[in-house]
Order: C-alpha cells, then structure tokens, then sequence
C-alpha cells in the first residue's frame, strides 16, 4: 500500500524519508527519526520537510488516491512549543482534511524523545491531477530523468551583500537539477523548505556579522510561516531583502521575501530566538 501511494505522490529518494520507519494508524500516519540524527540550526528546514512528506502521504491516504496525484504547498506553518533544546528522537503525527479534490490540508503534531508535544506543523495545499499538473507546470518538465546518487543538499553559501539597520540582502545560489532530486522528479521544481535552508544559514551569518557571539550560545527556530506564490524554477539566482526586528531580548523576527529580477516566488517570516548553552 505504501508503496503504491509514495508511487502516486511524486515524491521519491532522496528528497521522500526512508518508508521504513512509518507506520499506519487508522486515522493517523506516523514517523520517527532514528534518536541519534542530531541537527544544527539551518537543519531545521529537515524537520519541516519531513512533516511536509508525511503531511502529502497522509492526504493521499485520506484522499484515496489511485493515480499520479501531486501536493504543491500553498501556506505553511510551523510553531516550537517551549524552549528546550530539541534536535534528535522527535517522533510525527500527521492527519489530513480533504477540502475538496484541488484543496486538502495536513495537521502535523511533532513530539519528543520523552513524547512531549515539540511543534506543532499546518500545511495547506493545492491538488493536482497528473494532466493539470503538466498543463501549469509543463515548462518545468524535463524528457530525461536519471536516479540521483545525491544524499544531501549541497548549494553553496548564502551571500550577504549589506547590512543595514532594518533590513540585509542577500543572494541565494541556483538550486540544480541535482539538488533538487526526488522532488516530482519530472518537473524539477526547487522545493521550499531548500530556500529555507539558506535563509536560516543567512541568519547565522547575520547573527556573526553583527557580532552577536554564538560560542556560548544555540540558535532555534521559534517558529516559522510560509507563504508561497509561484514554484522557484531550478537555475535560478534568488534574492532577498530580509527585515529583521528585535521583538525581545534575545529574540529576533525575520520577513523574508524571495525573488528574482522579476518574480516575487513568496514570503518567509521567521522567528528565532538564542539560548545559553
């Protein structure tokens, strides 16, 4: 079954988790993290892409599909319940609500080693059958398609080119064919939670660069909201001008639009907080 349904969702190695560690409830799905993938700061983008996978299976069990259907992201919203440190043994709940047969969304609850509610996970997404798939995104579509032997993201830094008061630009590298492996595989489409990978380790560099010390302290995500307009093509150079406010004494909150020269692909607002180690 669960072959079939990966099979249906567009979504395969490497970018899909390892189905091995998946398990199926009646009204549930569920995975766990092996408890010694430990993570740093800009992994946190694995955590929201893990919920996002399980988040589209779950859908397309709910939904009963039976041929190639696709889960395109339209809002999305995660939110870390207190402060502890949290990066191994975290464990996925996901159920699903079919809208329509074009609108569904995913409810993840993500719980700890200790099975404490961490984080809290919504995606809302846009459902397309394989034709209509093909008639919006056919310009995306590649002919040929080989298995990548790819096992991580590999883009290169993130520059920062100006900081100023409020605001830092910065420039984020295209994402290859490559990198973007497993993700509807066909049409290469930059997945979002890579471009929040960049913008986290755009952060990290803000925080340096500011001279805010990080030895003694742990960057975390507080919580991070999506807001997806267009799919980012592979080979695209990517902008943004990234504002940034100190809500609190050590807490800061990022509004991060992506763009190119001339399409603005969506919104990111991230929030995130340092602790003493």
């Amino acid at each position: 079954m669960m072959k079939q349904i990966q099979h249906f969702i567009g979504e395969t190695d490497p970018y899909l988790f390892d189905l091995k560690h998946l398990t199926i409830k009646e009204s549930t799905m569920e995975y766990t993290v092996p408890s010694d993938s430990c993570l740093v700061f800009s992994d946190f983008y694995k955590i929201t892409q893990i919920a996002s996978s399980l988040g589209s299976l779950a859908l397309a069990k709910t939904m009963d599909v039976t041929e190639k259907t696709y889960f395109l992201g339209e809002k999305l919203r995660i939110r870390k319940i207190d402060n502890r440190s949290l990066d191994k043994g975290l464990k996925y709940c996901a159920r699903s609500i079919e809208y329509s047969s074009r609108k569904g969304k995913s409810l993840v609850d993500i719980l700890d080693e200790h099975n404490q509610l961490a984080y809290t996970f919504e995606l809302d997404y846009f459902i397309f059958s394989e034709d209509s798939f093909y008639r919006l995104f056919k310009n995306y579509a590649i002919t040929h398609h080989e298995p990548s032997t790819r096992t991580s993201l590999t883009v290169e830094k993130v520059e920062i080119e100006e900081i100023e008061s409020s605001f830092f630009r910065i420039v984020i590298q295209p994402f290859s064919k490559e990198d973007c492996a497993g993700h509807f595989n066909q049409y290469p489409i930059v997945a979002a939670v890579f471009v929040v990978k960049q913008l986290l380790c755009a952060i990290e560099q803000f925080f340096e660069v500011k001279g805010i010390g990080l030895e003694q302290k742990k960057l975390n995500v507080d919580s991070l909201e999506m807001f997806l307009n267009v799919a980012v093509p592979i080979d695209t150079v990517l902008h943004s001008k990234i504002y940034y406010h100190q809500i609190a004494k050590e807490s800061y909150v990022f509004v991060c639009p992506v763009c190119d020269d001339t399409t603005e692909y969506g919104n990111y607002l991230i929030t995130v907080n340092y602790s003493f180690l």
